[in-house]
């Protein structure tokens, strides 16, 4: 872990299966067995993950107007990112760094479009969120979030 609390890198059994790197507090890149991903931020939102590896692939995202006001990155339970098991656990509690500052809309990848849509409360927090896929691989799934 870093100064900010971040991961610096991933071991396993002693081996380091991944080097991750921040700007700002905002992961720029994660160095792993066979390639890297580098991120791009603009305007405190994560808008390019390009991976680089046997299998290379750029994922664009795009946001809505409506600021993810949560402490929760749900991007990353969601969606799973940054290419280590189980992954949106580390991202969910804050480890890669900070979550982007809107709620995602779009991530356009190689295999298609996932979509996100949501309900909010009247203060403006998600209690719903939609995932959807284009072309349709699997079913969509919704979430539904309670705060307390």
């Amino acid at each position: 872990m870093n100064a900010n609390g971040y991961i610096e890198s991933l071991k396993e059994d002693g081996d380091v299966l991944g080097t991750y790197t921040y700007d700002n507090g905002y992961l720029s890149k994660l160095l792993f067995d066979g390639g890297n991903l580098q991120c791009t931020w603009s305007n405190g939102d994560l808008v390019l993950e390009r991976r680089t590896n046997d299998d290379p692939m750029d994922v664009n995202n795009e946001y809505t107007s409506q600021a993810n006001k949560t402490n929760i990155d749900f991007f990353a339970f969601t969606w799973g990112y940054l290419h280590v098991d189980d992954p949106e656990f580390l991202g969910v509690c804050g480890l890669l760094g900070k979550k982007s500052n809107h709620l995602i809309k779009t991530a356009t990848g190689n295999d298609g479009i996932i979509s996100y849509s949501y309900e909010s409360n009247s203060d403006g927090y998600p209690t719903k969120i939609t995932r959807s896929q284009t072309p349709a691989h699997n079913p969509a799934t919704t979430y539904q979030i309670t705060y307390s």
